[in-house]
Order: C-alpha cells, then structure tokens, then sequence
C-alpha cells in the first residue's frame, strides 16, 4: 500500500463529498423554499426529485464510508501493520 496514495485518493473523496453535499443541499433548499401552490408540477411531490434526492444520498453514505475505510486503512498503514510502499 502506498501511503502517498492512499492520502491523494482521500484527498479527491472529499473534494467528492463536497460536491454531492453541495448538490443534495443546493436541491433540498429548492425544494423547501418553491411554492407548489397552483404549479401544474409540483416539485416536492415529483417522482424525479425523490429519485435524485435518494441517490444523491445514497451516494453521500457510500463516499462516506469509503473515506472512514481509507481513513482505517491510513492508520494501519502508520502503525506498520500495513506496509508502506512509498519506503521501497
């Protein structure tokens, strides 16, 4: 395993994170602030906002726990449990 990586590919699941928290948040403020009153599509109650509101979360779950597993890992790897193949 090497450690340089490992930390660079952490690195972009964050950056990741972000970006579909930032969409997830950008879509629920919508949602929450839209007025459905009279509108032929009422954005709350279509089947598309749900769909993209669920896999978004999904996808933040799953980016989650990859993070917190390389995270382990890193640990491992300092501990020497794991080698380092950055000191090859």
């Amino acid at each position: 395993m090497s450690r340089r990586l490992l930390v660079e590919e952490m690195d972009e699941c964050e950056l990741d994170l972000l970006a579909f928290r930032k969409s997830y948040d950008c879509i629920h403020l919508r949602v929450s602030a839209v007025k459905d009153e009279g509108r032929f599509l009422k954005l709350v109650d279509w089947s598309g906002t749900g769909a993209v509101m669920n896999s978004l979360d999904l996808a933040i779950h799953a980016l989650e726990r990859t993070y917190e597993e390389m995270g382990d890992i890193l640990v491992r790897v300092d501990e020497g449990e794991i080698p380092n193949l950055d000191e090859d």
